[in-house]
C-alpha cells in the first residue's frame, strides 16, 4: 500500500513537472537530491534515522525557499546560496 502511494505522487509530481515545463526530459530531477535532503533536515528529521513531521518539512520547505528568493533577489552571487544552506544545516 505504502509503494502505490509513494508511486501516485512521483506521478502527480511528473505531471505537474510535465505541465509546468510543457516537456518531457528524463534527467530533469538531477542533483536535486540534495537540495530535498536540506529541506528535511531544515523542518527537524535527523539523518540518524530520527522521526520526523510532514509540518516540519513544509516548514523547512518554507525556510529554504524563502532563503532562495532573498538571494536570487538580493542581487547576491549564486554561490552565496549553499553557503547559507550549508550553515543553517
Amino acid at each position: 500500500m505504502r509503494a502505490a502511494v509513494l508511486a501516485l505522487c512521483a506521478a502527480l509530481a511528473a505531471l505537474a513537472h510535465v505541465v509546468y515545463t510543457k516537456s518531457g526530459r528524463p534527467g530533469a530531477g538531477e542533483l536535486v537530491e540534495l537540495d530535498a535532503i536540506a529541506v528535511v533536515v531544515i523542518g527537524g528529521t535527523l539523518l540518524t534515522g530520527g522521526r520526523g513531521s510532514a509540518i516540519g518539512t513544509l516548514v523547512g520547505l518554507l525556510t529554504y525557499a524563502t532563503i532562495r528568493s532573498i538571494i536570487q533577489f538580493g542581487n547576491f552571487n549564486d554561490a552565496v546560496f549553499p553557503l547559507v544552506i550549508g550553515g543553517l544545516l
